[in-house]
Formats: structure tokens, sequence, C-alpha cells
């Protein structure tokens, strides 16, 4: 957890738009680096571009948006979805981890929501690509017990998973103790998505050694396709909830944001 507060006002606006169907979008940000509030919210008369036009370009934002479209049927729909907008090409890699380590302390304030859009580019809200979401099998690829293994600090340094075939998650590999961080980082592909835990050393702020179990989601945005980028995205949830207890998460866009020092700040966060 990053130690960022939800105001309760977003409670109360998640909801509104889930019962009273009165709001097309809610947007939330991060206050001072300490509280997650309300930035703006737009009527149900407004449309998914209004929503869009309303992100700022330089900096990350939570948003809930009442997504219309049509059914594979022909029939008119609507799902409550969740939005993660980090344009990493403009932001800070302090302002993407501490975003990244406090969306699930909001998503957990807003049970039965069943989809996520991660944003890293506006190509990633195209309606185009956002329309397939709603499509998808809602509890989107399956993870099976029996091939995810969570490291045991004793004899493990790190399990790599991937989603195999769009249908199940899969333990893809894993390395020893005696491994480090680094050969971890080496493990990664360059142009497809992964999860992974992680046992991760570091100093603490008074000079003890220390280790903590991380879930790292690594999206290459630059490399890979808007489809594979939402379905790990739309996924995470699922295999993150059989890892219980895992108090960090580090999102990675590219090899920078896996970079030692910056890893280390976020591990000694509270």
């Amino acid at each position: 957890m990053s130690g960022v507060a939800v105001n309760d006002a977003c409670v109360d606006l998640y909801n509104q738009i889930k019962m009273k169907k009165d709001l097309r979008y809610v947007i939330f940000k991060i206050e001072n680096h300490k509280e997650i509030v309300t930035e703006c919210q737009g009527p149900a008369g407004e449309t998914y571009k209004d929503f869009v036009s309303k992100l700022p370009e330089g900096e990350p934002r939570y948003a809930l948006v009442d997504y219309e479209y049509t059914s594979e049927d022909g029939r008119p729909q609507s799902k409550l979805c969740f939005v993660f907008w980090s344009p990493d090409d403009k932001t800070t890699v302090k302002d993407r981890m501490v975003y990244a380590s406090s969306k699930d302390a909001l998503k957990k304030k807003f049970p039965g929501i069943m989809k996520e859009v991660q944003a890293n580019d506006m190509g990633d809200l195209d309606v185009k690509e956002v329309g397939f979401l709603p499509l998808l099998v809602l509890a989107g690829p399956k993870d099976s017990d029996s091939k995810i293994q969570a490291p045991h600090t004793e004899d493990l340094r790190y399990v790599i998973f991937k989603i195999e075939n769009h249908k199940e998650i899969v333990t893809e590999c894993q390395g020893p103790a005696g491994e480090t961080y680094k050969d971890f980082v080496s493990k990664l592909p360059e142009g497809e998505p992964r999860y992974a835990l992680v046992d991760y050393e570091y100093t603490s702020e008074d000079g003890r050694p220390q280790s903590k179990l991380c879930f790292v989601f690594w999206s290459p945005d630059d490399k890979t396709t808007v489809k594979d980028r939402m379905v790990y995205a739309s996924s995470k949830d699922a295999l993150k909830k059989k890892f219980p207890g895992i108090m960090k998460e580090v999102q990675a866009n590219d090899m920078g944001d896996l970079d030692v020092k910056e890893v280390d700040d976020l591990m000694k966060k509270k």
C-alpha cells in the first residue's frame, strides 16, 4: 500500500454513478501525494469522447466511466468501467508509481467493478480498442491454482506469469533464491506484458537489510498491442486475489520503471 487515503466523496460518487445512472464519468486525482479526491464529473448527457477530453496530457488519473456499447446480438448496453490513465511519456516515474501503488485502495471502495482500462496514451482510449472489453467474458482469463506458486522466501527469488492463449494465467518461469533482482529483470520479454512476484531485497532507512514480497505488472507500452495491454490490465486483479498479503505493487512500462533506485524508494514507503 502507498499510504494514500481515499476521500469519502469518491465513494458517494461511485454510488451515484452506479445506482442513479445520472453521471457519465467521474475523474479522480491524488492531491499532494496524500489523498485521492474527486477532480470533476460529467452528467449522463455527456459522451465518452467528452470524458477523454477531460484527461490531462501530462498527469495520471483514475476514473469511473459508464461506457455504452452494442452487444454481439445488437442490443444497446452499458457497463461501469474503471480507467487508469497514466501517460508514460509525459509523467515522472514517481507519479506513475504512486498512482499504480494507490490504485487498489481506490478500487476496493468500488465493489462490483468488473472491467478495467489501463491507458498509457490516447490510442489506448480509442473507441474501437475500448469497445471490445465489455464483450470479453467477465472473469477474463482464469488463473489455474495448479500452475501458480507464490515464492517462498527461502527458495525462490521470483516467479513470472503469463496469459496463455488469452484464456489462462500460467507460470512461465521462476528463479531460485540465489539469483538477483537483476536476473529477474533480464527474464522479462521486451515485447509482451507479464505479471511477477519478486522477493525484493533492499536496505532500510536505518541501514538494516530487508526483503519484501512485491507484485510486478510489466507492460512495455511502446512494444505491445493495445489488446494485450488491456487483457493483462483487466485480468490482473484476478491473479492478485490469489496472493493475500502482497503489500507492494510495481507497475513498469519501460526498464526505467524497474530501476533499483525507483523500486527501493517504493519499498521504503509505509
